[in-house]
């Protein structure tokens, strides 16, 4: 394990692990090392690194690799505990909604998730998995927070609409329909506010509104 986790020339081998033996050794020293490089991001040199996107990547595919280790030797419930002890919250999230867990998923994503791009990301996994009061809790108690022009943000209302709309509360879809509009107006976002607006007999309103 390097300064920023697993070095392409042990990544294969390790992935190509059989042995469960050998696969709970491997886990044991890249947790202990992971944790150890974690454990040194006190200065400032340390943060600017553990910053990077070469750690962030570097971390991800490394936690990744001991999550899908613990799969091949029977222990799918520490996965949740590895993801969270590398600070990844998203990937946390993801492994509840593929259990089927969506009250533990939606916990976590409402504690834990803020960065505009894994806000989407569990959006939309919501979403997939048919969890459609989830994506709405989770965007009305998370998309609040977000900075103003969080990278991202157009999808967030999008996905927050939809789900506005998918649980009956279509006054409250279109009303981010039309911010979505007013905060970059395209033909797109300009159609979904008029279907939306004429669905509530309210497009003439809506067209003189945005013209």
């Amino acid at each position: 394990v390097n300064d920023y986790g697993i070095g392409d020339e042990l990544y294969e081998p390790i992935a190509e692990i059989g042995s469960t033996t050998e696969a709970e050794a491997a886990i044991a020293i890249i947790r202990a090392e992971m944790r150890s490089l974690i454990a040194e991001a006190g200065g400032d040199d340390e943060e600017e690194r553990h910053s990077t996107w070469s750690w962030r990547f570097r971390k991800m595919i490394t936690y990744e690799l001991v999550a899908e280790l613990l799969r091949r030797s029977g222990r799918e419930e520490e996965i949740d505990s590895v993801f969270i002890e590398g600070g990844l919250h998203y990937h946390c999230v993801l492994h509840r909604i593929a259990n089927g867990n969506p009250t533990n998923a939606l916990e976590h994503a409402c504690e834990y998730i803020r960065e505009g791009y894994d806000v989407m990301r569990v959006a939309q996994a919501f979403l997939d998995a048919g969890m459609v009061n989830e994506v709405r809790r989770f965007l009305d108690h998370v998309a609040p927070m977000l900075p103003g022009r969080v990278p991202y943000r157009e999808k967030i209302l999008s996905l927050w609409a939809l789900a506005a709309e998918k649980t009956g509360n279509i006054e409250r879809a279109l009303e981010l329909r039309y911010q979505a509009f007013d905060e970059d107006p395209s033909v797109e976002t300009y159609v979904e506010v008029i279907k939306i607006a004429n669905a509530l007999g309210s497009g003439d309103e809506y067209d003189q509104k945005i013209i």
